[in-house]
């Protein structure tokens, strides 16, 4: 189970490395890497830990992007993760990959998010309506 856990984090990356603009080489962040950041549910549970590793993981192993992993201030709620996505989203991130504590709370943020010029990759859960989903993939 732990190595499923890890290769769903690190498809992540793999999966915006598809999703970016190949033609113009540009990217948000002063080093020239493609900036992605991912939000999880929570940051000290076993299943999140694993992710962690595996998103650090496809991070060493994909030098072009630079990762962040950026949990909720507090574990499972709803409402600091939303925060934390909306605090990401004036950062300028080329990517963000989030794990919807509630299903309908990110809608109006995945679409600014989207507005923004993001990808935005919902995981392992999803949001309540299919037409808002501002995604690239979505893997549950």
């Amino acid at each position: 189970m732990i190595k499923k856990l890890v290769i769903v984090a690190l498809s992540a990356v793999f999966i915006f490395a598809g999703c970016g603009d190949k033609g113009s080489g540009t990217s948000s962040s002063t080093t020239g890497k493609k900036k992605i950041v991912v939000i999880p549910k929570a940051y000290d549970v076993d299943f999140w830990k694993v992710v962690h590793g595996g998103t650090a993981k496809a991070a060493v192993e994909n030098p072009k992007y630079e990762v962040v992993w950026q949990p909720p201030s507090v574990n499972g709620d709803s409402g600091s993760q939303k925060q934390t996505m909306e605090s990401m989203i004036g950062s300028k991130y080329d990517a963000i990959a989030v794990c919807p504590i509630d299903e309908s709370e990110l809608l109006k943020t995945i679409s600014n998010a989207k507005k923004a010029g993001s990808k935005v990759l919902v995981w392992d859960s999803g949001v309540k309506k299919e037409d808002d989903r501002a995604f690239c993939k979505t893997i549950h």
